[in-house]
């Protein structure tokens, strides 16, 4: 193993030691778990945690109510994910079409994710004339 590099948290837990960690993951509290390749497929996915009970508390802006709206951007946001999380690329227009939820309200959920795992959580490509198209790789480890 490297000098300075993590050891897989998930190889740890199963007896094998001093396994490289080459994937981080970020929970929704801030905690941090590093995994190797081979542990990256036991990962499990952001909505699994979310269906767990976790909610997402990023949410904001001058017109947020967390008592009028966080059940609310927490469904769309469910939503979004459940639909992006095969880490495919999708349109605006696309994601809408698959969940039923406006373009405005999908592109500010997939600002969630941005803010909240960082820039490395998303893709964004532009395909000319306004047309952007996005694909989620954020993992998250339980």
């Amino acid at each position: 193993m490297n000098r300075g590099a993590k050891s897989c948290e998930n190889c740890s837990l199963h007896g094998r030691h001093g396994v490289e960690a080459t994937q981080v993951y970020t929970g929704f509290s801030g905690e941090t778990t590093f995994a190797c390749n081979s542990c990256h497929a036991d990962a499990l996915g952001i909505l699994e945690i979310m269906r767990r009970g976790k909610s997402f508390d990023g949410f904001g802006g001058a017109t947020y109510d967390p008592a009028r709206d966080k059940g609310r951007l927490n469904k769309q946001l469910c939503g979004v994910l459940d639909v992006m999380c095969d880490g495919e690329w999708r349109t605006l227009r696309q994601i809408s079409d698959a969940t039923g939820y406006p373009e405005a309200s999908i592109s500010a959920r997939l600002r969630d994710v941005r803010k909240e795992w960082g820039d490395a959580s998303m893709q964004s490509e532009n395909l000319g004339e306004g047309l952007w198209r996005y694909r989620v790789l954020v993992r998250v480890a339980a």
